[in-house]
């Protein structure tokens, strides 16, 4: 099997356990800050909704094929070729339609004001399950 197949292979498998079954995204490149966003989403009633991307580029693929209600979005994901501007520009282009929450260590004045521009929100680090449950509809 050349790797293109394969690639589209799992690509689409991907895709049908993905609409199964998950709706909450955390789009975050730490390691650590995911498995703390995870843990902080098993004390809400929203505990079986949730998937981790490690990567942008990871995440705008699977949005090419299933759209989550709510993606918590990491704005500076370093190591990676886009950051969350990229993602929020790149989902416009796919068709999502659903809630991004920037979730950033700082939040200056400018960030806010260009998330605003762009109809998403904005959060300080770190976040718990209070404000997740209050975030999500």
């Amino acid at each position: 099997m050349n790797a293109a197949k394969s690639h589209v292979e799992a690509r689409n498998l991907m895709c049908q356990v993905m609409a199964n079954e998950k709706d909450i995204w955390f789009v975050e490149n730490s390691s650590v800050l995911r498995f703390l966003l995870d843990r902080e989403l098993e004390m809400t009633k929203h505990a079986e909704r949730g998937i981790s991307f490690g990567s942008v580029e990871l995440a705008l693929e699977a949005l090419e094929c299933y759209y989550p209600s709510v993606i918590f979005l990491d704005l500076y994901m370093d190591g990676g070729k886009k950051d969350g501007w990229d993602f929020i520009r790149e989902s416009e282009l796919i068709g999502y339609r659903g809630e991004i929450i920037i979730v950033s260590s700082t939040v200056n004045p400018e960030h806010k004001e260009r998330a605003e521009r762009l109809g998403v929100k904005m959060i300080k680090k770190p976040i718990n399950a209070e404000t997740i449950e209050s975030l999500i509809k």
